[in-house]
């Protein structure tokens, strides 16, 4: 099974209202992601504060490489076609699965069957709080270079910081999307 880091930028902390600006994912082994910028999802006059002055000016998609601005509809086959590439079912690992999974499950729905792999969700948290000062340590030298509230940075520190410190976390299975084919 492929682990997939996976983070999304959104409009607001309300999650009746809140709507999804980017998404990011960093597959763990290889570090291998893509990125998506939406064009249709959110009006600049919905988001909050914070997104206005954090979030909207680290947007940059199309001036590096896998990095893509696209509709809704583009970006269902664009994350069909990055989750494709894989040979292995796909595990996301969040760590915001009630902010995250809501966002991220209506694409994957369109695209499930022809997928044909099972999709498993899961998130992951610290259960060592005396390491907590290790996690700092190395999430602020990474961030160093890559940028806080950026979704593909965001989704690639988390891998990096798994993929060191796995010992220090613990991971929670969520919930499975099957293919029809695959059955339950």
């Amino acid at each position: 099974m492929k682990r997939i880091f996976l983070d999304t930028e959104f409009t607001d902390l309300n999650r009746n209202t809140y709507n999804i600006i980017s998404l990011g994912m960093v597959e763990l082994e290889s570090k291998r992601g893509y990125y998506i910028e939406f064009t249709d999802t959110y009006w600049t006059s919905e988001c909050s504060q914070f997104v206005k002055e954090t979030v909207l000016p680290l947007l940059n998609a199309g001036k590096e490489p896998n990095l893509s601005r696209m509709n809704s509809m583009e970006a269902v086959d664009a994350m069909y076609s990055y989750l494709a590439s894989f040979d292995d079912d796909i595990e996301f690992m969040v760590d915001a699965p009630h902010w995250d999974y809501p966002l991220v499950i209506p694409f994957i729905e369109q695209f499930k069957d022809k997928l044909n792999k099972t999709i498993v969700f899961s998130n992951y948290v610290v259960h060592d709080l005396d390491r907590a000062e290790a996690h700092v340590r190395i999430s602020d030298r990474l961030f160093e270079t890559m940028r806080r509230h950026h979704a593909f940075d965001d989704a690639y520190v988390a891998a990096t910081l798994f993929e060191q410190l796995s010992e220090d976390f613990e991971v929670f299975q969520s919930f499975k999307i099957f293919p029809t084919s695959k059955g339950n």
